[in-house]
């Protein structure tokens, strides 16, 4: 029972921790608007592959720091870069 009980309270604090996830996705969400707009005026490219591989190797090389797999870091950056053109595509 007290394995159980355990278990149940490791689940809540991830639960707690999915949540702050998903609510700080949405932050990096809503500033989206505002990048594509300054994108717009400086007439610049949605896509900016240099800024997306600079941002994708800092996130791995602080993954890596913190004893994190990069590949997986990775991995979830191209996903949070890929929602973001597809919202400043206007794609969302």
């Amino acid at each position: 029972m007290i394995c159980l009980k355990k278990i149940e309270e490791l689940r809540k604090e991830i639960d707690k921790v999915d949540n702050d996830i998903i609510l700080l996705i949405k932050k990096r969400l809503d500033l989206v608007p505002d990048i594509r707009e300054y994108k717009r005026i400086a007439n610049l490219p949605i896509r900016q592959n240099k800024r997306e591989m600079e941002l994708i190797e800092k996130n791995k090389k602080h993954a890596t720091s913190l004893g994190l797999n990069e590949v997986a870091i990775e991995k979830i950056f191209r996903i949070l870069i890929d929602e973001s053109i597809k919202k400043q595509e206007g794609n969302d």
